[in-house]
């Protein structure tokens, strides 16, 4: 017998009783045979992936909501793939009427989408009414490259390209008054290609994001509304030539001193002192390095505060918050912002904060993009924490992180509700985690309860929200309890220290925290990812005998949760015992005695952290044997 044959399938063999009975798709399968992926969890010895730079001049006509663009981008082919086509991602058809979209929009979104004028790759101009050359499929373009790409070269691609924003404001970015724009989601980019599905056809329909090469970039913004700000993505390059004396000597302050500085005041507006020349159109020169996106905004009356905070030895990151001048609270975001990034330095992830700048931007909703935010001003204080904390968290996870949350948001959406819990609980005296529990209560076990592997670009948008956001937070709050604060954040940190600036998906979390907690957890992992369990635990016995309680619980939604006992004696006092989800690994009904010195009145199961969907069997009277 051929003696690659033999070990391909000692390979195969190895990989099946590694995953002790976890589900590992064929697309999978392919990339650990390929050593692009291990089972340690770290990226394989063949590991690869794509990058590009984008060199972009985009200018912003207000007057008729227009964005015209070219770009220049370098497509390094890294793979071991020679490559026929590319894959162009066009966002903005999204507006197009007859576009696919999750949910019902109002009409005057509608647009012609994004109209691309020109196209050359290396040189050789695609013909874009040819539809061999060049297909459109709805946001994503499929062009047919005019000689492969070989492995471990490089492509240049020349782009002309413009579009209309919609009327009213657009899903995640848009117009805000005349002159006050978010702008993500613009420029025709290059989809990822991967070592599990190859290209990225996943059309953007709406509800899933980001799923993202990590590229550099140089965008240069041209703004008709001469007193605009622009803020982005990135740094400004060019901060000395736009602004007076006074505004960068409040800035070097800002980006210096844990200080809050007021950069851009009302007073400053009227005084007409913001920038160094007053009559010539300027030119935003960014650049950003190793990010998966870049989004950008501007305006020529909102106030502008900053500061900056030292997030590991010597090195400091900018924060910026930016609003409306009719704010309410908005004016506190900035050191929310600040405290939060020393709670994610220091205290969890207890990684530094990966980027050198972050802008929050008081547009409407909540969504996040690399080193920017665009949120809506809230009506509380603890709603503000909320939603720019959750946001900021996303800087980790997906971009840090590099997620495909097309497949699996639950892999970063999950992290940005479970992460800031014990912060916005101390900040605010709210308890999110408990909020958390209870959302994931009103729908566990019902038909939208679907396994997380379960791709997120096949969810409704109920079943997204459930699936992404309550059952994923849950799942991550419930592994904190397995395995003690200690050791999960130090796996945690193992996943981000291996993982970050690459692409991981759910098999390489799973190995990375079996490898780094010394166990095999797969029994875990089985039932939280792949297979249909809810949170349902019943006592189904329970008496005492000579002192001793002897009770068992039978765990009926098969989920792994831990279990938590309360005894009620007859003089009104209670006890409490926690059991670790381990006591599920082998059984589904596990059975304890406890030692007791006083007669129970009552035994109970569960607390506020620890939902149950069936309540009536919680509970029981005990009666002496």
């Amino acid at each position: 017998m051929n003696k690659k044959f033999i070990l391909l399938i000692l390979f195969i063999t190895s990989v099946c009783i590694s995953q002790d009975e976890i589900y590992l798709s064929n697309e999978f399968q392919k990339a650990y045979l390929n050593h692009t992926r291990s089972l340690n969890g770290e990226p394989g010895e063949n590991y690869w992936q794509n990058k590009s730079f984008y060199k972009i001049d985009v200018s912003i006509i207000t007057e008729t909501r227009t964005v015209i663009g070219s770009e220049f981008i370098t497509y390094y082919n890294n793979s071991p793939d020679k490559l026929s086509q590319i894959v162009i991602r066009l966002y903005q058809n999204w507006n197009n009427p007859t576009a696919s979209r999750d949910w019902i929009v109002d009409t005057n979104i509608f647009t012609g989408g994004i109209k691309i004028k020109r196209l050359s790759i290396d040189n050789v101009n695609i013909d874009l009414n040819n539809h061999n050359s060049f297909h459109l499929t709805g946001t994503n373009a499929i062009v047919k490259l005019p000689q492969k790409l070989s492995s471990k070269s490089f492509i240049e691609i020349y782009i002309e390209w413009e579009f209309q924003l919609p009327q009213v404001r657009n899903l995640r970015m848009g117009r805000y008054d005349k002159a006050t724009y978010f702008i993500g989601y613009w420029y025709p980019q290059i989809a990822v290609y991967d070592d599990i599905y190859g290209w990225d056809l996943n059309e953007y329909t709406g509800t899933t994001e980001f799923y993202n090469d990590f590229s550099d970039f140089e965008v240069t913004i041209s703004i008709d509304e001469n007193n605009a700000i622009v803020w982005s993505t990135g740094k400004l390059l060019n901060q000395d030539e736009l602004f007076s004396e006074k505004i960068t000597s409040k800035l070097s302050k800002a980006f210096q001193s844990d200080t809050i500085i007021q950069i851009i005041t009302p007073q400053d507006y009227r005084d007409n002192n913001i920038f160094k020349n007053t009559s010539d159109k300027r030119k935003w020169h960014f650049m950003a390095k190793s990010v998966p996106d870049f989004a950008f905004c501007f305006s020529n009356n909102y106030l502008w505060d900053a500061t900056s905070v030292e997030v590991e030895n010597g090195r400091r990151v900018v924060i910026n918050s930016v609003y409306k001048q009719d704010f309410k609270i908005f004016d506190k975001v900035v050191e929310i912002s600040k405290d939060f990034l020393k709670f994610f330095s220091d205290e969890l992830p207890n990684v530094p904060f990966p980027y050198p700048a972050i802008t929050i931007f008081n547009g409407a909703g909540g969504m996040e993009f690399p080193m920017m935010v665009n949120q809506s001003e809230t009506s509380s204080f603890e709603d503000l924490v909320y939603v720019t904390t959750h946001e900021i968290a996303h800087t980790y996870f997906p971009f840090y992180m590099g997620i495909n949350e097309r497949l699996y948001a639950w892999m970063d959406e999950g992290w940005a509700v479970f992460i800031p819990m014990k912060f916005q609980r101390n900040y605010t005296g709210i308890d999110t985690r408990e909020k958390n529990v209870t959302l994931y209560k009103q729908n566990a076990g019902t038909t939208i309860d679907l396994p997380l592997m379960v791709p997120s670009n096949q969810l409704r948008y109920e079943a997204y929200r459930f699936h992404a956001y309550n059952k994923s937070a849950f799942l991550y709050d419930v592994l904190m309890s397995m395995l003690g604060e200690t050791k999960f954040k130090y796996a945690l940190r193992e996943y981000i220290d291996k993982w970050n600036n690459k692409h991981p998906t759910p098999y390489d979390f799973i190995f990375t925290f079996n490898k780094a907690t010394g166990k095999d957890l797969n029994w875990f992992w089985k039932r939280w990812l792949f297979e249909f369990s809810y949170s349902d635990l019943a006592i189904i016995n329970a008496y005492t005998i000579n002192d001793v309680l002897n009770f068992e619980v039978h765990n009926k939604g098969n989920l792994p949760i831990p279990l938590c006992i309360t005894l009620t004696y007859s003089d009104g006092t209670k006890e409490e015992f926690t059991y670790s989800p381990e006591i599920w690994e082998n059984s589904s009904t596990f059975k304890a005695s406890l030692p007791v010195s006083k007669r129970i009145k009552k035994i109970s199961i569960g607390n506020k952290y620890l939902p149950d969907c069936y309540e009536y069997d919680n509970n029981l009277i005990l009666t002496d044997k």
